[in-house]
């Protein structure tokens, strides 16, 4: 009777107190688990039911407690587990960042490039950054050009390309365990149409012909294929004229004009682009001896008198000015066009 009643208190006691039981150890480098720490016991941070024994010969030792209980860091022993508020502090990995996901580029015009991404999927630390790199492909040169782009920003412009050029583009995401990895795409710069040609000039070289001169518009990457010269009397659609010449002219002869009319010529450029914008100009023949357009004589050649009102003359050297359609007049006197009769009105 007397041993049972001490079993009985023996087990109600080992209830109540701490257990310095320990399972099996592993030793450990001082450096590893013990450094800065003096002698004595401490938590594993991986593991509540573990601690660390580090001795002072620089040894250390993973300790395990007895089923049941966790390692209690204020009373440095094993007990109870509800008696014991423990986290575990689980490590994170140092991983470097997935690539970039959804790397689009779209083409903005011949020189410049959009690009759009996604963050990557995967990563471990914060991103610190996001690298661009870009090269124009069959130059024959690895050289790449680099963009930086902070880790908040999600697209990019790139300006400064060559027209007409395919292009690898990659890009990946930075942080504190390094570069990740690489989302490329291919993108296509298109050709650029010409500007219109520049210092375009006419003269004329008598009563029906007038020399025209420009210089080249200028091209990256594209060359010059053509030019087509269109012309014919300002402020007439009917009556248009057009030629085209090689690439490499700059200069061009209207011929059998009209004397003493106003021409509005246009040359425009064609490259693998396409056609450019036309330059324009005007320019007046001389009428020499004849009548001018407004004007008549009985002759057709001076001294010349202004066509009436209700009457227009559209070419030089006329011997008579043209009616009006039934119901319109001319404003003014000297008319060149049919365009300047107008109704008749009456209150």
């Amino acid at each position: 009777m007397l041993l049972l009643t001490r079993i009985i208190s023996f087990a109600f006691i080992f209830n109540q107190i701490p257990i310095y039981l320990a399972g099996k150890s592993k030793s450990l480098p001082v450096s590893s688990a013990c450094a800065g720490l003096q002698d004595g016991l401490y938590p594993d941070p991986s593991s509540c039911r573990r601690f660390i024994h580090c001795h002072q010969n620089g040894q250390a030792a993973y300790k395990t407690c007895p089923p049941s209980t966790l390692f209690n860091p204020s009373l440095k022993v094993c007990d109870w587990a509800s008696k014991v508020k423990c986290s575990v502090h689980k490590r994170v990995p140092n991983v470097v960042p997935s690539k970039p996901r959804s790397f689009i580029g779209t083409e903005i015009n011949g020189t410049t490039l959009h690009l759009t991404w996604d963050p990557p999927s995967r990563y471990s630390k914060p991103l610190l950054r996001y690298v661009i790199g870009y090269q124009r492909k069959h130059t024959g040169s690895s050289n790449k050009s680099r963009v930086i782009v902070q880790p908040s920003v999600l697209s990019y412009t790139l300006s400064g390309l060559l027209p007409g050029s395919n292009y690898l583009i990659e890009i990946q995401a930075v942080n504190g365990a390094g570069h990740g990895g690489k989302a490329t795409l291919m993108a296509n710069t298109p050709l650029e149409v010409p500007q219109e040609p520049s210092n375009l000039s006419a003269k004329p070289l008598g009563p029906t012909a007038i020399i025209l001169k420009w210089k080249e518009p200028k091209l990256r990457n594209d060359q010059i294929l053509s030019y087509t010269i269109t012309y014919g009397i300002a402020g007439l659609t009917l009556g248009q004229n057009s030629f085209s010449l090689h690439g490499y002219a700059n200069t061009a002869i209207l011929s059998n004009l009209m004397p003493g009319m106003e021409y509005e010529i246009k040359v425009q450029a064609l490259s693998f682009g396409g056609f450019g914008k036309p330059a324009v100009i005007r320019v007046l023949t001389p009428s020499g001896d004849l009548c001018s357009p407004g004007h008549y004589s009985e002759t057709g050649k001076k001294p010349c008198w202004k066509c009436t009102y209700g009457r227009y003359q559209s070419r030089t050297g006329q011997t008579r000015c043209l009616k009006c359609p039934r119901g319109t007049i001319t404003l003014k006197q000297g008319a060149i066009s049919m365009k300047e009769c107008a109704k008749v009105t009456t209150d």
